[in-house]
């Protein structure tokens, strides 16, 4: 017995070529000088743009530097992080803010100690 064969499909398949659309490039990133393609991902300021990784790097960078321990970083919203820490009480588990850090903190820091990733 023979398997079966769709003909008009296999025709369809081998003329159906997938496009997939181009990412516009947006700019480069003030923090790493690479190319800025998605806007979801990116935060847009004055001076270009900024990988929402590279502002988290820089962060954490940041945080050793001012020689805190056991900490998170997480976006605050705004355009803003925070670098964090845990505290447990009992049951509840609550953090405390250490430090707010806004995106001109960060470029600033990039250009104080001329670090690159």
């Amino acid at each position: 017995m023979k398997p079966y064969k769709n003909k008009n499909r296999e025709k369809n398949l081998q003329n159906f070529i997938l496009e997939i659309p181009k990412k516009e490039i947006l700019g480069k990133c003030i923090l790493c000088e690479k190319n800025v393609s998605d806007p979801y991902y990116s935060f847009h300021i004055e001076d270009g743009y900024i990988h929402f990784e590279c502002a988290i790097k820089y962060i954490k960078e940041m945080a050793y530097s001012m020689r805190i321990k056991n900490f998170r970083t997480i976006y605050l919203g705004g355009k803003k992080f925070g670098i964090i820490s845990d505290r447990e009480k009992g049951e509840n588990k609550k953090w405390n803010i250490i430090k707010k850090v806004d995106l001109e903190e960060i470029i600033e820091y990039k250009k104080n100690t001329n670090l690159k990733y």
